[in-house]
């Protein structure tokens, strides 16, 4: 394979098939799937498509409109922001966790990336109407969308506890998950 793992796109047609680009130049891969699930690093949002790629060994996040020419890395990201995992869209902002620097929002009207929940490797994110629910460790956390409102909810003391893969779900006003 000339190419490492890349963003493909199709219409349902053999013809229609084709990558959108080498976005990691060479045998690389431009696009991280691994470990985890696609919906976690793939997300349609306001007509774009946001991804993880990789680019020189950086994982970072990337939006498309679905052309080569518009594909890009998305401005205003930082190595803080080091592997973007979990897109979650939230009172119409884009969030996503971070291996290790907490979770974050890209700002709907300044398109600033900022800090919303401060916690260490977070795990899973769920969004309902009112607040955006966090799994970190063997803790669960919620925001409104600030780093102000952001507070931790539960510790479960558990010897059991493994978030890995694990994911929340609402059902009547209530979240939940297994452990």
């Amino acid at each position: 394979n000339e190419t490492g793992f890349e963003l493909w796109t199709t219409d349902g047609t053999t013809e229609g098939t084709q990558m959108l680009g080498d976005f990691n130049l060479g045998t690389k891969d431009g696009v991280f799937a691994g470990g985890g699930s696609s919906k976690d690093r793939f997300l349609v949002f306001n007509n774009k498509l946001y991804f993880t790629g990789i680019e020189n060994q950086q994982f970072t996040l990337w939006a498309t409109d679905g052309t080569k020419a518009g594909t890009a890395k998305v401005e205003n990201m930082t190595s803080t922001h080091y592997f973007p995992q979990d897109l979650t869209v939230f009172k119409n902002e884009l969030y996503f966790s971070t291996s290790f620097n907490g979770v974050f929002k890209i700002s709907k009207n300044t398109e600033e990336v900022v800090k919303v929940m401060d916690i260490d490797v977070p795990y899973s994110l769920l969004a309902t109407n009112e607040l955006l629910f966090a799994i970190s460790g063997t803790e669960i956390s919620v925001t409104s969308g600030t780093l102000a409102s952001s507070k931790l909810v539960a510790k479960i003391n558990s010897p059991s506890v493994n978030w890995n893969g694990n994911r929340m779900v609402e059902l009547n006003k209530k979240v939940y998950f297994p452990n």
